[in-house]
């Protein structure tokens, strides 16, 4: 299931749970097992936008603060991101 949520083909999700492709197709054609499927990458893609919102977190402190560099470079470098993601 977890194989398949994140994006693997059949056949490799069948390789790694250590089934045959036919039964990974067949376990497909559950409506329950899609369901499962659908639930997990649901799951997943909640995590994976949790941490990507706390790292543009950092990554938006990490800008403001390099505003104050000494190297003037570094400050133009700080404000073009900032604008640019705005």
């Amino acid at each position: 299931i977890v194989e398949l949520a994140i994006g693997r083909t059949v056949a490799e999700a069948a390789v790694t749970a250590g089934v045959a492709e036919r039964t990974a197709y067949r376990r497909l054609a559950d409506a329950e097992f899609r369901r499962r499927v659908t639930e997990a990458r649901t799951a997943i893609s909640e995590r994976v936008l949790s941490r990507l919102v706390a790292a543009s977190t950092q990554a938006v402190d990490t800008l403001v603060a390099l505003l104050n560099a000494p190297a003037d470079s570094v400050r133009l470098g700080a404000a073009r991101s900032i604008l640019d993601a705005g």
